[in-house]
């Protein structure tokens, strides 16, 4: 029985080849970017899976109090955290720390290595993570201090045509006493992609012994470093928690910040952290899985209707076929089965083109989303199953309608063809649908577009053009900054010159603050940026009260600081200028810095826009107390242009010939920055719209094929009479300009709904303004790729020779 309904949809197929290669083209496409979406979520889904142990590690993060002295976490806890725990809880086997260092790597000869995050930590690392030695000892890679692994990235880079085991290369930053010797006693398999740990060198923590006092190491709880504990089981993570909850910690009895220790599975870290994430770690959004699962929902579902849409269209033909098998004895099960099962043969012949538009489409694709996906089939039979089962369900949704609506109907009535009209209507509400769901795509993914480029181009609050950041965290620039900042100057192109800790859009800082007194009994915090008194300058930021800092009265001025209006205002300050702040410094010698709030600045975007303003403290230096900075901001009198950045290269070289250079404009950094947020959406909707659109037409495309067929008789006729071809092809189009107004029509407010939810989660009120330009785009739009759409067959028909269109009477 299977085989004689196989056979007998394999005949419906080729007996109609146009109508077949619509539907199984609309099916491929949508099927293909199903597959692209279940990729993309497959692949952020299974961050950090790949670790042995991963249902048994967690990170631990601490609850610290915020500015609004509201409950916020950090995962950086100190270096002396996981020893502590380890003694105290018997659920902890084993631990690992990773403090991150930003630096120069170079050879004994000067040779400077590509730029690399690197990473100190544990021996342990390779008994609790799953980050195997292709070449090395993992029990001896890094028990002793001065030894390092290299990722094969790395080993590529720098050591392109020798072994490097064994080559000594050297290390340093600014907060290091010396340079660090490190022999590389071995090279790691490359890290998957999807890990949100992320390195090129992995040195032993011990190294940090020697050029970092021990208070950092043993004390202080603040510190930049990174601890993960392996428990004994799943089970032990509740159990430890409960632990933590109620233990007592003497060792932060110093630091009223702290609240209590937490911790957090290896799983939920990419999506679901605690905190922000620390250098060299990757995160992801929730939302944008949840996009990407709509947004293919919504396209499968058109290509579907695509194939109902063209089932139904050939009532009069597949009624006769359904009457004559009913009349023949067959019941309406057997009747279904033969629909579905020809929706399957399309769905399955659709399946074959998907993944060929999804082999072609994946570097592409890769190349939008910034993510390194690769298809392997072997490794991951799950694709498989993934396409068996959209291949399925496609098949049996197309199918199902058609089945269930001809089965269902009395043969008379199908051989007299009186359900048509129902017929008819259900096709143009299909259309209808497609098209609605097609133009709010359309207009979402205008209006993202708009608002991205609202929030990269909106005035942050201080002016960013012809501005180049240059990075100084380089040992080799010491003591050197002024005579760097003096040669600038005296080029006649550059009107200034700032140093700071960090730059706009950069800014991750958090110092406790205390208001008024140093007993810190009121503590809150506050974002802090160390800067010297042409900052401000540099960036033209308005000073509101007060006044800017300058090297007058030096003496009273060390220790002075410029806040923003929403520090002012969660202080609950009147007045800024001439209050007491104490900030307690986050170095290794824990001290504390004490003065007077000399002016207020107005809010600007320190951060990326979508974030709320947050407390801004400027901390001033003069150029005798701090010699070094991270960054060197340079404003340009002019449009900066390359001849620009050769200058400042050129003053670089001469003053630190050791040093490589590295700089940027700050608009650059500013797109980067803000690409890794938007591109995923916005790439989502763009492609989820091209989808929609060309599926959607190709479902109108065949609709009109049928239709031109059945009038052919009337086309005839009204040729015979005298009717114009023009008059003709306006008569036929004219169904498809109504579609279209009641899809728009429908398909306005429906994005308007769309477009506050998905803005809904920004920390900024989304202000939605009715830009009119967008929504008449997407209706003229829709209007001219549908008629270019149908444009050619309608007037094929009205050009048909009437002796022709008659035949068929």
């Amino acid at each position: 029985m299977f085989k004689n309904y196989l056979i007998s949809a394999i005949r419906n197929v080729k007996r109609n080849p146009f109508i077949s290669i619509i539907s199984i083209l609309g099916l491929s496409i949508g099927m293909a970017y199903s597959f692209l979406a279940f990729l993309y979520i497959h692949y952020e889904i299974n961050f950090d899976t790949f670790h042995q142990k991963a249902d048994v590690i967690c990170r631990v993060a601490k609850q610290v109090l915020n500015a609004n002295y509201e409950t916020i976490y950090r995962t950086h806890c100190g270096a002396d955290i996981g020893r502590i725990c380890k003694k105290k809880f018997p659920e902890i086997v084993n631990y690992v720390r990773f403090t991150h260092q930003e630096g120069i790597l170079y050879t004994h000869n000067r040779k400077y290595f590509e730029p690399h995050l690197v990473f100190f930590t544990d021996p342990s690392v390779f008994d609790v993570f799953s980050f195997p030695l292709r070449q090395g000892n993992p029990e001896t890679a890094l028990s002793q201090p001065g030894t390092a692994v290299i990722t094969p990235d790395f080993a590529k880079q720098n050591f392109p045509n020798e072994n490097p085991i064994g080559r000594k290369i050297y290390f340093q930053n600014s907060s290091m006493k010396r340079e660090v010797e490190l022999v590389i006693t071995g090279i790691l398999y490359q890290i998957p992609p999807n890990s949100h740990l992320q390195f090129g060198l992995l040195a032993s923590f011990s190294t940090l012994l020697s050029v970092y006092s021990s208070g950092y190491l043993d004390n202080d709880f603040d510190a930049y470093t990174y601890t993960y504990f392996e428990i004994s089981s799943p089970a032990a993570f509740n159990i430890l928690q409960k632990k933590l909850d109620s233990h007592y910690f003497p060792e932060f009895q110093n630091d009223r910040m702290i609240k209590k220790v937490m911790i957090e599975k290896l799983k939920d870290i990419y999506f679901s952290s605690l905190a922000p994430p620390g250098k060299g770690e990757k995160t992801g959004n929730s939302r944008h899985i949840m996009f990407f699962i709509l947004s293919f929902i919504f396209i499968l579902f058109i290509s579907c209707l695509n194939v109902i849409n063209l089932f139904t269209a050939r009532t009069s033909s597949r009624g006769r076929e359904a009457t004559i098998r009913k009349i023949t004895g067959a019941t309406r099960e057997e009747i279904i089965y033969q629909f579905i099962i020809e929706a399957l043969v399309l769905s399955f012949i659709s399946l074959i083109g998907a993944l060929i538009l999804t082999e072609i489409s994946l570097r592409f694709f890769n190349w939008m989303i910034q993510r390194e996906i690769i298809i392997d089939y072997f490794r991951n039979p799950e694709y498989i199953g993934f396409a068996l089962f959209i291949t399925l369900l496609t098949g049996i949704l197309s199918g199902l309608y058609p089945a269930l609506f001809f089965s269902a109907t009395q043969p008379t009535a199908l051989w007299k063809g009186r359900r048509n009209l129902f017929a008819k209507k259900t096709r143009k509400i299909i259309v209808i649908i497609q098209f609605i769901i097609s133009i709010s795509l359309f207009i979402c993914s205008a209006v993202a577009d708009q608002e991205s480029l609202f929030l990269l181009t909106k005035d942050p609050g201080f002016k960013r053009d012809n501005i180049l950041i240059v990075n100084m965290n380089t040992p080799h620039t010491k003591g050197n900054y002024s005579l760097f900042k003096n040669n600038l100057l005296a080029e006649k192109t550059i009107v200034s010159v700032g140093g700071s800790s960090s730059i706009p859009w950069n800014t991750s800082q958090v110092q406790k603050i205390d208001i008024g007194s140093s007993d810190f009994e009121g503590l809150t915090s506050a974002y802090v940026i160390y800067i010297d008194k042409d900052f401000l300058k540099t960036y033209s930021i308005n000073i509101l009260e007060g006044e800017d800092f300058s090297d007058k009265n030096a003496n009273k001025i060390i220790g002075t600081f410029i806040i923003n209006e929403t520090a002012k205002k969660n202080f609950g300050w009147d007045r800024a200028p001439g209050k007491r702040l104490y900030i307690a410094q986050m170095s290794f010698d824990s001290g504390i810095r004490f003065g007077t709030v000399k002016g207020l600045i107005n809010d600007f975007n320190f951060m990326h826009p979508i974030n709320k303003i947050q407390p801004l403290i400027l901390v001033y230096f003069r150029q005798k107390e701090r010699q070094e900075w991270d960054f060197v901001s340079i404003r340009f009198k002019e449009n900066m242009r390359e001849e620009s950045i050769a200058l400042v290269k050129e003053i670089w070289e001469k003053t630190f010939p050791l040093a490589p250079f590295s700089a940027s404009s700050l608009n650059t950094i500013m797109e980067e920055k803000h690409s890794s947020l938007f591109d995923v959406i916005n790439t989502a909707l763009k492609l989820s719209t091209a989808f929609a659109v060309f599926i959607a037409c190709l479902g109108l495309l065949g609709l009109t094929f049928y239709e031109s067929e059945q009038r052919t008789r009337e086309i005839g006729i009204r040729k015979a009479l005298g009717a114009a071809s023009f008059e003709i092809t306006l008569s036929l189009m004219k169904n498809i300009v109504i579609l279209l107004s009641i899809a728009n029509i429908i398909a306005w407010p429906l994005s308007i709904a769309i477009i506050n939810g998905l803005f809904s989660f920004f920390h900024y009120p989304f202000p939605f303004k009715f830009r009119p330009i967008i929504f008449f785009l997407s209706s003229a739009g829709s209007f001219i790729l549908a008629l270019i759409t149908v444009s050619g067959l309608t007037f094929r028909s009205s050009k048909a020779n009437p002796t022709d269109s008659l035949r068929y009477e």
